[in-house]
Order: structure tokens, then C-alpha cells, then sequence
């Protein structure tokens, strides 16, 4: 199942959950629970964390560090089950 807009989807399941640190599996299961049949695909916590190079599809809304919803507190570096992320004090994106 195609989502419409991953930001609010991300928004909606990470707003009552500021500072808490998650691995991706962690958010997988939080983004699956709030939105049941939510595609494995689509749980890329980099495109909602900082700017960076390394990031390919980074969020647009979340280059705005006013809307970025997540924050890199361990870097993978590509390595399954590693990285971690922190959910920062966002400001929900204007509709």
C-alpha cells in the first residue's frame, strides 16, 4: 500500500514520543501499529533525520530543522540493526 505522506504518517506516530531514542525496527513496529499494513519500504528513519549526503531521499519538509522529525544518535554506516535515532521536539508541518 502506497502512503500519501510519509511526513504526516511519521508526525502522527513519533509526536507523543519526543526524546526517546528508537532503532528502526523499533519504528517500524510503532508506525505498523498506527497504521496497520504500513510497507517495510517505507520505514527510512534518514529521510525524516538531518541533511546529510549520505541520505538519498531525504524528506523536504524535514530539511527544515523546524519540521525534521528525527535526529542521528549512532550512524550505522550501513550496518543492519545499528543505528539509532532520537525524536526531536518538531513542529507539525503547516497543512
Amino acid at each position: 500500500m502506497k502512503r500519501d505522506n510519509l511526513h504526516l504518517d511519521f508526525e502522527m506516530a513519533f509526536r507523543d514520543r519526543i526524546g526517546m531514542t528508537l532503532s528502526k525496527t523499533e519504528m517500524k513496529e510503532i508506525l505498523q501499529g498506527t497504521f496497520p499494513g504500513f510497507p517495510d519500504g517505507s520505514v527510512v528513519p534518514t529521510d525524516h533525520a538531518e541533511p546529510s549526503p549520505k541520505h538519498v531521499n531525504q524528506c523536504k519538509k524535514c530539511a527544515n530543522p523546524a519540521y525534521q522529525i528525527l535526529e542521528t544518535v549512532i550512524d550505522g554506516e550501513g550496518k543492519p540493526g545499528r543505528a539509532r535515532y532520537r525524536v526531536r521536539d518538531f513542529k507539525p508541518f503547516p497543512r
